[in-house]
């Protein structure tokens, strides 16, 4: 079921206590285990809303496990670029290459028993193929 906050009204407080609940009302879903995508309109706050959500996610599961990646917003980033560049986001110790690669080094922070919340932002940014490949390795 899509759910989408209100419009934001002025107030900073206001501000806040909207993101608050916001935040809150998702991690009911990721806390019961969950993958949530949370699409937002252009210019709607998506930076603050963004920005509570890693601080929540940092709070729960730890800084150190709290991974924020924003893919290259080119066209012209082969796929491979694109999985490097979200490989270095990550912070992963081997240089990442491919999509595969950046797979199988998130698996890895798993099976070390990594809890992990993967905050993606701007996804709808680079080329359609790598943007495909993120998703399906996500999914997995």
């Amino acid at each position: 079921m899509l759910k989408l906050p209100a419009a934001a009204p002025a107030a900073p407080a206001q501000l806040a206590r909207k993101q608050r609940s916001f935040v809150e009302d998702i991690f009911t879903y990721v806390d019961g285990g969950m993958p949530v995508m949370v699409l937002a309109q252009e210019g709607f706050n998506t930076q603050h809303y963004a920005q509570a959500l890693k601080e929540k996610a940092e709070a729960c599961y730890g800084e150190e496990n709290v991974l924020h990646i924003f893919p290259p917003a080119s066209l012209k980033a082969s796929s491979d670029q694109y999985f490097a560049r979200l490989g270095k986001q990550c912070g992963f110790e081997a240089a990442i290459a491919s999509s595969w690669e950046w797979s199988e080094a998130m698996e890895q922070r798993l099976l070390d028993g990594d809890e992990l919340f993967l905050l993606v932002t701007g996804f709808e940014n680079g080329a359609e193929d790598a943007r495909r490949d993120l998703a399906g390795n996500c999914a997995a």
